[in-house]
């Protein structure tokens, strides 16, 4: 019963009394469940989850500290071994020995999103033979020695493999262990597709930290034959397959990498059994849907394989969903550009929009000062504008239009889009250029992968990949998939736009705090010709999406600050209307039916924190929609004007940042 609730916990959608289960259980059923918990490497996925659920408190309160305090020593334990893992990384890359890192900080993200949720025995690294003596040479000097070291493929985690190792102790970091797995060009059977793997490595990133891995879909195959083996002795681990289940979770919609995977698996006539079996054995425990391409090999596994594994974990009536059909049959080119030539936008003349946006940019910064206490910038703000801003500030400021419309046309590669556009990682501020070696393109595009499968799951794999074109404004750089161009950050902007026309209606009045450069709102517009949208932001914010929504929706009305009366008409004429936050004061009571506001609002100073939340509580008639860092929903501040109707993870930045804790809120006004 215990490890059935367990693996409900799991499940996309919980059992409604899912609480009540968890309630039910007495002090002497939790402290043999922490044990069965401990012994399927479980513990830590499950504190993690039920806590995600708002489960926590149903758990007697002495068996939740004993959790916690476990949670906390593995979570310093795994830390520890991550700054071992860094430093025999860093050794090994300056002395070009040909490795890769395998499983633990490997599996990230699709596999394991966080390697501080399981027990991880061991650093592990799969070596070319012929660089073995140099490899044991580099350790040394780390304080590492080991035994001699054996030839084998590479397999899990756990210690069911038989295969020899060389089992290296270090003499600091904690006794951190190494093992190494040495593979040949001229291997054989298992050995040769091992070889394959460490052929096909590529860059991988955790906590700022950027190594060689296998890809993703050697991970998965990896995984699968060992968890086949585990199946074959009856011992398969539950935080085995819960991690098989968020790979195909995490590529649900990606049918490239289901193809991929079919040819991985085809290097080796034992593969697309293992990979069948591992896929299969995670459907029927926790639900997930097998992916159609390797549908053929998941249903091959022989029944009296899965069927021990169903009952010890309390699940033998559970079936398998059914396939889930094919997003696209279209594959995707996994291409990143970069231009290092300038794209200019339209040719269509823009000296009258660009006097309109220095003449509300004028009249902004005239009477900022007296609103400032109320209704300042956010110290992050302050910095990015302080370093990064005064020549297009000096540029509005004097109407300089030539040299403003050079900015603009070029603002995802100059200073003047600094923490408005998204950037590459490793750019620079003020840079017009990225030249990327091949390590930060790999990680760049990986990310980008990522976030797109991230953007068909919250679409549901409904919308075609054209959906997330990006308009020929302001120089965008991004990846071509399917002959589109995605302007990096578009796939979150996008998703966004959907989830408000989600929330409202094809009428809706639609206010953000702090638009970025518009691109949200540029997507929002196109939902229906009917959105009005209003953004409040910081003056060069402003100038910058005034600009950019100009040009990419030039038939939608753009009223900018001082040129009309903002707030007087109840059903207001123009579509855009960008204003300084101290005109939220102007907008009538209960007037917007959604506010929205992504990591903004918890930037910002205290009272003037404050001082927006009472606005948005006042005019907006429908729902908040806010999504910001976990440690920034603690402070309790919502709970004063709102209510909380909904809250789930939100993962957009797992890959770049997989310890970050971010949430999206839905919440209503009290009134």
């Amino acid at each position: 019963m215990f490890a059935n609730s367990v693996v409900e916990a799991f499940r996309d959608q919980p059992s409604p009394d899912l609480a009540e289960q968890f309630t039910a259980f007495a002090e002497a059923d939790w402290a043999e469940g922490l044990a069965w918990l401990y012994a399927q490497d479980m513990e830590c996925y499950f504190l993690r989850r039920i806590t995600d659920l708002g489960m926590d408190q149903m758990i007697p309160l002495s068996v939740r500290l004993r959790m916690k305090k476990r949670y906390a020593e593995n979570e310093a334990r795994i830390d520890r071994m991550f700054d071992a893992f860094v430093q025999v990384n860093d050794c090994l890359q300056d002395a070009g020995i040909t490795f890769c890192n395998v499983q633990g900080f490997a599996l990230v993200p699709a596999m394991r999103a966080d390697p501080r949720l399981r027990s991880l025995p061991a650093l592990r690294l799969l070596v070319l033979d012929t660089d073995i003596q140099l490899c044991r040479e580099s350790l040394s000097t780390l304080g590492y020695a080991g035994s001699e070291i054996g030839r084998h493929a590479c397999g899990g985690d756990s210690d069911s493999t038989n295969h020899d190792r060389d089992s290296c102790k270090g003499s600091s970091a904690g006794q951190i262990q190494t093992r190494i797995d040495v593979v040949a060009a001229t291997a054989e059977g298992e050995g040769r597709a091992a070889y394959r793997m460490l052929t096909r490595r590529r860059p991988q990133m955790w906590n700022g930290c950027i190594f060689e891995a296998p890809t993703a879909s050697d991970n998965l195959v990896a995984q699968a034959l060992d968890i086949e083996s585990q199946l074959a002795k009856g011992g398969v681990l539950l935080a085995d397959l819960l991690e098989v289940a968020q790979c195909i979770r995490f590529w649900s919609c990606a049918d490239e990498f289901w193809e991929e995977v079919v040819e991985r698996s085809l290097e080796h006539p034992n593969h697309p059994g293992a990979v069948g079996a591992a896929l299969m054995a995670a459907s029927r425990v926790f639900g997930v849907d097998i992916p159609t391409p390797l549908r053929q090999y998941a249903t091959q596994t022989p029944n009296d394989l899965l069927l021990p594994l169903l009952k010890r974990f309390g699940c033998a009536t559970m079936e398998c969903s059914p396939s889930r059909p094919s997003a696209t049959s279209v594959s995707t080119r996994r291409t990143i550009v970069y231009p290092k030539d300038e794209i200019r936008a339209d040719e269509a003349d823009d000296t009258q929009l660009l006097e309109r946006i220095c003449a509300a940019y004028v009249k902004t910064i005239e009477e900022a000062s007296h609103y400032s206490r109320e209704y300042g910038p956010s110290p992050w703000w302050e910095s990015v504008e302080r370093k990064n801003f005064s020549e297009v500030q000096t540029a509005l400021r004097k109407r300089d239009i030539p040299a403003l419309r050079g900015m603009y046309q070029n603002f995802f590669r100059t200073a003047c889009g600094t923490g408005l556009a998204r950037r590459p990682l490793e750019i620079g501020g003020s840079r017009d250029h990225f030249d990327p070696d091949e390590a930060e393109l790999c990680v760049i595009r990986e990310d980008t992968f990522y976030r797109i499968g991230y953007w068909r799951v919250q679409t549901a794999g409904r919308l075609p990949i054209s959906a997330l074109r990006s308009p020929n404004v302001g120089n965008p750089f991004g990846v071509i998939i399917e002959e589109t161009l995605i302007a990096a950050g578009a796939e979150f902007q996008h998703a966004c736009a959907h989830r408000i026309a989600q929330l409202t209606g094809a009428e809706a009045k639609v206010v953000e705090i702090g638009g970025g450069f518009g691109n949200m709102a540029y997507y929002l517009l196109k939902e229906s010709s009917k959105i009005k949208y209003v953004d409040f932001d910081m003056p060069e914010s402003l100038a910058l999406t005034a600009y950019f929504l100009g040009k990419s929706s030039p038939n939608r009305l753009l009223l900018l600050y001082g040129e009309a009366d903002f707030s007087s008409d109840p059903k207001p004429t123009y579509d855009i209307a960008l204003m300084p936050p101290w005109m939220m004061g102007r907008l009538p009571d209960r007037s917007v039916d959604l506010t929205f506001s992504s990591h903004v609002l918890w930037d910002l100073i205290p009272s003037a924190r404050e001082r927006y939340l009472e606005d948005i509580a006042r005019f907006t008639s429908g729902v908040l929609l806010d999504i910001s860092n976990e440690k920034d929903q603690e402070t309790g501040d919502y709970e004063r004007l709102f209510t909380c109707a909904e809250r789930r993870p939100s993962y957009w930045n797992l890959y770049r940042a997989p310890q970050a804790k971010e949430w999206e809120q839905v919440l209503r006004p009290l009134r």
